[in-house]
């Protein structure tokens, strides 16, 4: 009667032992298992199994290392081979055991080695996309945070054109001069003489006047804020011209004091100009007086 032969599944449930268990014990000691018939899933092995399987699960029960058992089982594999050969060799059988254990011991380490590479490159994997979708989520962010500060600088600089303009419009009396000292001839002194400009029926250019000049000066293309402020026994004017089509801005700051000439004569006198915070130097003064006459007056 031919003898009975089990799957690992079977030999596990009779044993008690777990399925993984089972198939760690197969692959840990195959060397010293009895030769299984079939293969892959119809591989069985032969009632003697049991007996293997079982001192396994004994031995490791008795805390012994896998090196123990494997050199129990495979002593117990060379008598019981020698006795069905009829031959036996225990010097011989020894050495062969020992070197399919160490190369079993080997390949158990292999395989041990590949599923820790196995393990850290899934977990680097997973790392890996864990930060790339941090950084783009933190680009999304950036870009974000750039439109929004894009946004909260045009709408800064459209305050300050408002606050600009308000200044302009709505400038305290008390800051602005008075009419009287506006319509004062407007000078500057060279070399110790009061410098004027009249036009041709003998009008002199004011306070005024000039401004007059530099509101005419705006267009649609350009726009032009002026705003006075106290200082001291005169008068500061500040100008700040924008040409939108060329992007650029210019800044004027003209000082502007009461005083009389040696002759008696009520004037404004130009005490200092300023362009863009450079101080215009008095040939520059006396071009842009002689400008004006010959432009406009």
């Amino acid at each position: 009667m031919k003898s009975p032969h089990y799957s690992l599944r079977e030999i596990g449930r009779m044993l008690g032992i777990p399925p993984s268990t089972v198939v760690y014990y197969r692959d840990r000691f195959e060397s010293c298992l009895p030769r299984p018939v079939g293969r892959g899933r119809t591989r069985r092995y032969p009632q003697e199994a049991l007996a293997v399987f079982g001192r396994i699960r004994e031995m490791f029960e008795m805390n012994l290392s896998a090196e123990a058992v494997e050199r129990e089982l495979a002593a117990r594999a060379t008598v019981r081979d020698g006795a069905r050969a009829g031959r036996p060799d225990p010097g011989v059988s020894g050495s062969m055991a020992g070197l399919l254990a160490r190369l079993d011991g080997l390949l158990a380490d292999q395989a041990l080695y590949r599923a820790e590479v196995a393990s850290l490159r899934q977990a680097h994997d997973a790392q890996r996309k864990e930060q790339e979708a941090s950084a783009r989520a933190a680009a999304k962010r950036i870009a974000a945070l750039e439109a929004e500060a894009a946004s909260l600088r045009a709408d800064r600089e459209r305050l300050e054109s408002r606050l600009a303009e308000f200044i302009r419009r709505a400038n305290p009396l008390r800051s602005r001069p008075g009419r009287d000292f506006l319509r004062l001839p407007l000078v500057i002194r060279s070399k110790g003489e009061f410098l004027g400009v009249s036009n041709r029926t003998g009008a002199t250019l004011s306070l005024e006047g000039f401004t007059g000049l530099i509101q005419r000066n705006a267009d649609a293309s350009r726009d032009v804020a002026m705003g006075w402020e106290r200082e001291g026994e005169g008068y500061v004017l500040s100008v700040a011209v924008t040409d939108r089509a060329a992007g650029r801005r210019q800044e004027l700051r003209l000082v502007a004091v009461e005083t009389t000439t040696p002759n008696k004569n009520r004037v404004v006198e130009v005490r200092a100009l300023t362009l863009d915070g450079h101080e215009a130097p008095e040939p520059m003064l006396l071009t842009l007086f002689r400008q004006i006459r010959d432009q406009y007056l």
